[in-house]
């Protein structure tokens, strides 16, 4: 089965925008939008297959950095940012404003 990756890729975007709409704001992973092409009618379908999968990722990652396809969600990962403040005096506030006792020291159970 030979694949037609610009084909692919066309239907894919279509796939991943009829998740973003203004209705239903939810998103698609690359998961989904694997098994969604595998139930895809020629010349859209891709074979159920590992290579398969990785080359869709390959893909339409590269897609996205040419800023040629919508972006995907992905659960797996998160993005870390740290903590900067301007000075200790703004760092001093921010703490005076976060710390809390913790209300449950000693109990053998909590409430959630």
């Amino acid at each position: 089965m030979r694949i037609s990756w610009p084909l692919i890729l066309e239907r894919a975007a279509a796939i991943v925008r009829s998740y973003n709409t203004s209705e239903h704001p939810t998103g698609v992973t690359l998961r989904q939008l694997f098994y969604r092409l595998l139930s895809e009618p020629e010349p859209y379908k891709l074979p159920n297959t590992q290579v398969a999968y990785k080359a869709l990722s390959r893909t339409t990652a590269r897609a996205r950095r040419a800023g040629n396809f919508p972006a995907l969600i992905d659960e797996t990962r998160k993005i870390e940012q740290r903590l900067f403040w301007a000075d200790r005096a703004d760092a001093l506030r921010w703490l005076a404003q976060a710390y809390r006792l913790d209300r449950t020291e000693g109990q053998a159970g909590r409430v959630l």
